[in-house]
C-alpha cells in the first residue's frame, strides 16, 4: 500500500506535458520555418488549402475564429494576404517576420490585372511579398521567428540557428551561381524580383497563369522576347505540363521549375535547392 501510495504521489506532482505551440502561418514558407524552428514543440497550421495562392486566398469566418485563437500568428509583411489588414489579430501573439526590415521591400510600379487559378482576377501592384527568394532576407525573417518562438518557449532547444544556417548557405550558393547565367532570363510569372536583386539577375517577368497552357498570344509574346534579346533559360513558377515545357524548348529555352514554397504541398528549402542545381547546370 505503501508503494502503492508513493508511486501516486509521483505521478501526482510530476509536472504535466506543455501542450505544442499552436501557430498558425499565412504561408508555407514560414509554416516551414516554424516547423524547422519550434520541431515537437509547436504544431504549425496554413489555413489556405491546397491549389490555393495563401497570398490571394481569402478566410471565411470559421477560418478568422480558428486563426484568432492561435499562441502565435506569422505574418510574412510587405502586403501579403490582405485579409490580414482588414481583420482583428490578436496583437501580442502575431509577428510580422519583416517588422524592422521594411527598407528591403521592393516596390512595384503600376498595376496589371488579370485572372488564374481559384483567386479568380488580381492585379500586381504595390509591394512585391515574395521576399524570401532572398535568400539572405529569408535568413533575417527566419531569425525573426526564431527570436519569437524562443520568447514563448524559453525552455525549448530551437533549430533557428540551423535553419539560418541552412538559408545562409543557399544565399551563398546562388551567389555564385548566378554570375555566370546567361542573361536575360525569363519567368513565367512575376515571383523573382527579390532573387533578381539579390543575385544580380536580370529577369523579365511574363504573366502566364500558373497550371494553365500557353496561348498563341502567350507564345507570340515570348518570341517577340526572344528576338529582342538573348534569353536562354526559362523559369516556372509551377511544373510545367509536357506540352508547355515542349512549346517553351521549342523556341531554345531551358526549362528550370522554381516554385516559391508558399503553397501548401510546398517546401521552400527544397524547391530552392532544386533550382539552384538546375541552373547551375546551366551556368557557363
Amino acid at each position: 500500500m505503501k508503494l502503492v501510495l508513493a508511486v501516486a504521489a509521483t505521478l501526482l506532482a510530476a509536472p504535466a506535458l506543455a501542450e505544442p505551440l499552436k501557430i498558425t502561418a499565412v504561408n508555407n514558407v514560414l509554416a516551414t520555418f516554424a516547423e524547422r524552428i519550434g520541431g515537437e514543440a509547436v504544431t504549425v497550421t496554413m489555413p489556405a488549402p491546397e491549389g490555393s495562392d495563401p497570398a490571394l486566398w481569402k478566410p471565411a469566418i470559421a477560418d478568422i475564429s480558428a486563426i484568432q485563437q492561435s499562441d502565435l500568428i506569422l505574418l510574412n509583411g510587405a502586403g501579403y494576404a490582405a485579409w490580414t489588414t482588414k481583420t482583428s489579430l490578436p496583437r501580442s501573439r502575431t509577428v510580422t517576420a519583416l517588422a524592422g526590415l521594411e527598407r528591403e521591400i521592393i516596390e512595384t510600379e503600376g498595376a496589371i490585372t488579370h485572372s488564374h487559378g481559384p483567386e479568380g482576377e488580381h492585379a500586381h501592384t504595390g509591394q512585391d511579398p515574395h521576399t524570401w527568394l532572398d535568400f539572405a532576407l529569408a535568413a533575417r525573417q527566419a531569425r525573426a521567428i526564431g527570436d519569437a518562438l524562443a520568447r514563448k518557449l524559453p525552455e525549448a532547444d530551437l533549430g533557428t540557428d540551423a535553419l539560418v544556417a541552412e538559408l545562409e548557405a543557399l544565399d551563398a550558393r546562388a551567389a555564385s551561381i548566378a554570375p555566370r547565367l546567361p542573361q536575360p532570363i525569363v519567368a513565367s510569372h512575376p515571383r523573382y524580383a527579390y532573387f533578381a536583386r539579390a543575385y544580380g539577375l536580370e529577369i523579365i517577368s511574363l504573366e502566364w497563369g500558373a497550371g494553365q497552357e500557353p496561348g498563341p498570344e502567350d507564345i507570340a509574346e515570348l518570341e517577340q522576347i526572344l528576338s529582342e534579346t538573348s534569353a536562354s533559360i526559362f523559369l516556372w513558377e509551377k511544373s510545367p505540363s509536357e506540352a508547355a515545357a515542349a512549346a517553351v524548348s521549342a523556341l531554345g529555352l531551358e526549362n528550370v521549375t522554381f516554385e516559391t514554397g508558399a503553397q501548401a504541398g510546398e517546401n521552400m528549402l527544397s524547391a530552392a535547392t532544386t533550382a539552384l542545381d538546375s541552373l547551375e547546370k546551366l551556368a557557363e
